[in-house]
């Protein structure tokens, strides 16, 4: 299982917990969450528990199944987007290249079907972080094969295989 550095996830209340959060799946991913709690246990011990915004919970692409995938662009060589739908990639990519302002469309590279895409997307994303081309954007700076690799590898850790 791939270990997450929690710098992005921020301790809150049981109080503010129950009012905004859901409780994460044990069978879930780290990755995805954006809040823990600590709870002292009768020994004394905190007790942690992960939490996600109800505004960024999405069941059907977390515990579901769909696809995550690596598209290219011929405007941008070098750079390869990795998302993730519960859609075909096909589907997806003409939803993208309908957005207004994309001159040069893009295409799909490969998709790898899959359970769980939404988190396995953001185990992927946080492993080629040093790879992001801007903040908090789909965007890499890798080789296809590396991008290829690195989901294969996170998919198997996390037995998401479908």
């Amino acid at each position: 299982m791939y270990i997450y550095d929690m710098k992005d996830t921020k301790c809150i209340t049981l109080e503010e917990a129950n009012k905004e959060y859901y409780k994460l799946p044990d069978n879930m991913p780290v990755v995805c969450a954006n809040a823990y709690t600590l709870t002292p246990d009768k020994d004394g011990f905190d007790q942690v528990q992960y939490w996600v915004l109800y505004s960024n919970f999405n069941a059907k692409l977390a515990l579901g199944e769909g696809w995550v995938y690596i598209l290219a662009n011929k405007a941008t060589p070098g750079i390869l987007k990795i998302g993730y739908t519960d859609r075909t990639p096909d589907e997806r990519v003409r939803e993208i290249n309908g957005a207004t302002g994309v001159i040069v469309p893009w295409f799909v590279v490969n998709a790898f079907k899959c359970k769980s895409p939404g988190i396995i997307e953001r185990l992927v994303h946080h492993n080629l972080d040093d790879l992001r081309i801007t903040r908090n954007k789909e965007g890499f700076a890798v080789s296809l094969t590396q991008a290829e690799n690195t989901i294969t590898r996170i998919i198997k850790e996390n037995q998401a295989s479908t």
